[in-house]
């Protein structure tokens, strides 16, 4: 379907935690064209990249939950998303933060990246 793999910028801390294999799963908006679930799908190729640098770690795309940031949190451990968030609420209201989303019922794609 898509011969290239999926592109994922990440600030650094959350590059090292996927490295380190604290964090499992990435949250973007699916409103995203780069995020849609057409395009994030389970064996799709994955190219993490740490913050604008030429470092890299290649993965496949695992599990991928589409909803609100609530019902994906309901799935998911928030803290495979985000090892150092406090709680499953302040995660969601940091998600929200930064991806400058105002809507509480916006829809997200949240995807586990398996490094191999």
């Amino acid at each position: 379907m898509y011969s290239k793999p999926l592109h994922v910028l990440l600030k650094d801390k959350y590059y090292d935690a996927f490295v380190a294999g604290t964090k499992r799963y990435e949250v973007r908006l699916s409103s995203n064209a780069m995020y849609t679930p057409q395009k994030v799908f389970p064996g799709r190729e994955v190219s993490l990249q740490r913050a604008y640098r030429k470092v890299h770690a290649l993965g496949v795309v695992g599990e991928v939950i589409t909803g609100t940031i609530d019902e994906i949190l309901e799935i998911v451990d928030f803290r495979l998303i985000d090892p150092e968030a406090g709680t499953k609420d302040e995660l969601a209201v940091e998600v929200l933060k930064m991806m400058k989303c105002r809507q509480v019922k916006a829809q997200f794609v949240a995807f586990e990246i398996v490094l191999g």
